[in-house]
């Protein structure tokens, strides 16, 4: 971490290593590490993981620790990756199906809900600037998929289409933009 006055202080990746993602979440790091488990047939290696481990960070004072949160469900399948960084919460996402497992980060919980997730969003694993964007209402989110069509989602509800095909999506403090690449020029989202 490299602090406005120039003074650097050595932070890790993440609670556990590189096993795992991290999400930045309002002024909170979340990181989510997962871990190979054993299949059912030795002869072949491991593959899927279940999450082993959930932990925070404060941004306004970060250090080399992390607050661990415990306990949390056993057994949450997640594929490395597959996440998205929400308002408020951290999704860890299926390889497949519809339940995805969502951390609330103001009440340090974990909760699976109901979701179309995997069917409107192309790539929850590789999400560039551009790509996400938090509308300034503090509860929809915005996803450019990577052949423009945009989807929203307000809180934990299910995504919906904007009917939107746009190049990148960003929001300042009072609303979303996004890039339409056609017309060259940014266009009101919210």
């Amino acid at each position: 971490m490299i602090y406005a006055n120039g003074e650097v202080n050595e932070a890790s990746f993440g609670p556990y290593g590189l096993r795992g993602f991290n999400c930045v979440v309002g002024d909170t790091v979340v990181g989510v590490s997962a871990a190979a488990t054993e299949p059912a047939d030795p002869s072949q290696p491991p593959m899927d993981r279940v999450v082993d481990g959930i932990g925070t960070q404060s941004l306004a004072s970060p250090s080399r620790d992390w607050d661990p949160v415990e306990p949390f469900p056993p057994g949450i399948p997640s594929q490395v990756g597959l996440r998205i960084c929400g308002a408020g919460y951290v999704a860890i996402l299926p390889e497949s199906g519809t339940t995805e497992w969502v951390f609330d980060v103001a009440a340090r919980t974990v909760q699976p809900i109901e979701s179309n997730t995997l069917e409107m969003v192309q790539s929850p694993t590789f999400m560039r600037p551009g790509d996400q964007a938090q509308a300034s209402d503090g509860t929809t989110l915005y996803v450019r998929n990577f052949d423009g069509r945009t989807v929203r989602r307000q809180g934990l509800g299910l995504w919906e289409e904007t009917g939107l095909v746009l190049d990148g999506v960003w929001s300042t403090d009072s609303a979303t933009w996004g890039l339409d690449g056609t017309r060259h020029e940014f266009v009101k989202v919210t």
